[in-house]
């Protein structure tokens, strides 16, 4: 009996991720904001991202516009980069979009996660902020996958957050 529960858990982890995808881009300009996007616009149900700094008007704009067709969109943002001027935070809490602001723990701390989840059946993390920057001039990556382990663990340090 024993073996037989280890071989349905093997096949289970295999099935998992000899089915899962995962793409890995590089920046400056190697398409990572498209791809984002491209998710963005693609959502119907629900987007969850973290993110440290958010500059890009094109990832604030198909935020704001997948809000607007019904999308459940949350951020949780860094508290000290979410005021800064050049920040885009700030306007898509205007738009409705709701917006949690955190620091990490002992004062010095940041929230300077980068990930975002779509409709719980894809996600992107890694490296790269959702900055003008980070496309056009940083070395950055980010991991695209629809790895359901990956997924999970982000929606539940998400709500974790969320409820901080």
């Amino acid at each position: 009996m024993k073996k037989y529960i280890i071989c349905l858990i093997l096949l289970v982890f295999c099935f998992v991720t000899c089915f899962a995808y995962i793409n890995m881009m590089f920046s400056p300009k190697g398409g990572i904001q498209d791809q984002i996007v491209k998710r963005i616009n693609n959502s119907k149900i629900y987007i969850d991202v973290l993110i440290y700094s958010m500059t890009a008007p094109k990832i604030q704009t198909a935020l704001i516009d997948a809000y607007k067709r019904g999308v459940n969109v949350r951020v949780i943002a860094d508290l000290n980069t979410s005021k800064a001027k050049s920040s885009l935070i700030q306007g898509m809490e205007d738009a409705g979009i709701p917006i949690k602001r955190m620091k990490g723990l002992g004062g010095m701390g940041i929230m300077h996660n980068k990930i975002g989840v779509f409709d719980g059946n894809d996600m992107v993390t890694g490296s790269y902020n959702w900055t003008s920057n980070a496309e056009n001039n940083n070395w950055e990556n980010a991991v695209f996958t629809n790895n359901s382990y990956m997924i999970m663990k982000s929606t539940n340090q998400f709500e974790y957050m969320w409820k901080k």
